[in-house]
């Protein structure tokens, strides 16, 4: 027998690497071929909870923390800036010390109508990058009547809701009873809490509220002044045009008031930095009528910001 029958041969060795090098490479080939044909499924659910972390846990861009010690008074934040072109991200988180909480200067301007175009929510929502697949979406806020985005969802959609807080400024004030003076209070040295800025107002980035609601019984009333004194000095007028509003759906900027019959409720709104050029810690806003008959009576308030508001968010991508 042959002592060399059980010994491979160098062709056979050699054939079998050649073989074995060009079936690896074939099969590598072939699945760089078989990408196209992967499904293109896209899960709708997970753009919908980065869609909602950038709302609700990003203060948007660009941002003032309203912690800083020594802020650029030259800085604006995004809800304060007019031209979109200027805004890189829309998120409506108050500060990131306080995840959840939403600034109501970042939502009133967020779902304003006609304030921003769908394509600006998208590129600022990170939702038309170039490259991605542009998604159509519709946001809502409870509380607000109008959401954005598109206006008829399908049936099935990636869905995200989130529960949050919104940091409100109104303070309401109920007049029951006729008054010649109702005389509020702006301690402008007291209203950034000691708990931090989510439980103040930060007058530079935030605005003072007031909404004064009329028992009916007590309507008609004639408004003859609002005007702004020193707490310690009342004979002493600011010349400043107070910016009231009268009627609930009345609108329009400051003016100076003569005689306006109230018949609905007076808001007046002190927009952010509005008492940057004040010297005095506090100052008493008086809103003057028309005096009725005696007894004559004053109502005598404190402006105290108001507690955070539950409400819900609701994200829809498809």
């Amino acid at each position: 027998m042959d002592r060399e029958s059980g010994t491979l041969s160098i062709d056979f060795t050699i054939g079998f690497a050649v073989f074995m090098i060009g079936f690896i490479f074939i099969a590598t080939l072939v699945g760089g071929l078989l990408i196209g044909l992967q499904s293109k499924t896209i899960d709708y659910d997970a753009v919908a909870y980065r869609t909602s972390v950038i709302l609700v846990e990003d203060p948007g861009e660009p941002r003032i923390d309203p912690y800083a010690v020594n802020p650029d008074p030259l800085d604006l934040s995004w809800e304060q800036i007019g031209d979109p072109v200027g805004i890189t991200r829309l998120g409506l988180l108050y500060s990131k010390e306080h995840p959840g909480v939403l600034s109501g200067e970042k939502v009133d301007r967020f779902f304003k109508p006609g304030e921003f175009t769908n394509t600006e929510y998208q590129d600022r929502l990170l939702l038309s990058q170039s490259g991605q697949y542009p998604y159509h979406f519709q946001i809502r806020l409870s509380g607000y009547l109008n959401p954005v985005g598109d206006t008829n969802p399908p049936e099935l959609t990636g869905y995200m809701k989130r529960a949050v807080l919104v940091k409100e400024y109104s303070m309401p004030i109920t007049l029951n009873n006729p008054v010649e003076y109702v005389n509020v209070t702006l301690p402008l040295s007291d209203v950034q809490s000691d708990r931090g800025a989510l439980y103040g107002i930060n007058t530079r980035l935030e605005p003072i509220e007031i909404f004064i609601d009329i028992d009916p019984a007590v309507l008609p009333l004639d408004l003859i002044n609002v005007f702004l004194t020193p707490p310690d000095d009342p004979f002493f007028i600011y010349d400043e045009k107070i910016p009231v509003q009268i009627g609930s759906s009345a609108t329009g900027d400051s003016y100076t008031i003569f005689v306006n019959e109230i018949t609905d409720s007076i808001k007046l709104r002190f927009e952010p930095d509005y008492f940057s050029g004040y010297s005095v810690e506090d100052v008493v806003l008086h809103f003057q009528f028309a005096p009725p008959p005696p007894p004559v009576d004053n109502r005598e308030v404190t402006y105290t910001p108001p507690p955070l508001t539950p409400a819900t968010l609701e994200v829809k991508i498809w």
